[in-house]
């Protein structure tokens, strides 16, 4: 998205409702580590609990920028950058508390950091915001399941999610550095969209992973037979 087709950025509009709710789920990212804390089943279910709401802070404020017509420059950068802080925030703590892996939270820290800086001398030499992609949302999912696998100690959904989280992270850095190669180069936005046998495989692939990790989690943390 072009800055010059739009106003520019302006403080101001983080007083827009989505930009608030956006700026919430930063706000949930010490108190759910306080639960954790807690080390206890209640601190558990409580950061549970905080993270969905979260989770559904990240829809909430889409929808309200929809409902509202309030979409803002601000917003298009401060909905990603919450999503990052909050995840971020939540993996530091768990490499205290849940023995998150450190070497997997440098990849997944220094990923982040590399695409923020490239996404600042984006909007600075060629007025774009890089918009998100498809790669990115199923890496973000995905790395929202290993966190909520380390919240709950899971150790099944820490050994299958590492691998996701991995592959993804790699698939999003090739994907993104083709993308700034291609708007460095033309100075235009425009990037093909996956073909639709290739999106719609994904989408299988991640049904199919939804559906191992719930089984996996009646059967191995609630005893849930089948």
């Amino acid at each position: 998205m072009a800055l010059s087709d739009r106003k520019k950025i302006a403080i101001a509009e983080i007083r827009e409702l989505p930009n608030l709710v956006s700026l919430s789920r930063m706000a949930l990212t010490p108190v759910i580590i306080y639960c954790l804390r807690l080390n206890s089943d209640r601190g558990t279910l409580a950061a549970v609990i905080l993270m969905v709401v979260a989770g559904l802070s990240d829809f909430l404020d889409g929808y309200l920028a929809r409902r509202m017509n309030k979409f803002t420059e601000l917003g298009l950068v401060l909905d990603p950058l919450a999503d990052k802080i909050f995840a971020i925030g939540l993996i530091i703590g768990l490499i205290f508390l849940r023995g998150f892996p450190l070497w997997l939270a440098v990849l997944i820290i220094a990923r982040d950091l590399a695409i923020v800086i490239v996404g600042l001398i984006i909007v600075r030499r060629r007025g774009l915001i890089a918009p998100s992609n498809t790669f990115g949302k199923y890496y973000f999912a995905s790395l929202a399941g290993l966190i909520f696998s380390y919240v709950i100690n899971f150790g099944f959904g820490q050994s299958l999610f590492h691998y996701l989280v991995v592959i993804l992270l790699a698939a999003t850095a090739i994907d993104y550095t083709i993308y700034a190669i291609h708007i460095f180069q033309k100075g235009s936005e425009a990037i093909a969209a996956p073909a639709r046998p290739y999106r719609w495989s994904l989408i299988a692939v991640a049904a199919f992973v939804v559906i191992i990790y719930c089984y996996r989690l009646l059967t191995d943390l609630f005893g849930v037979t089948f």
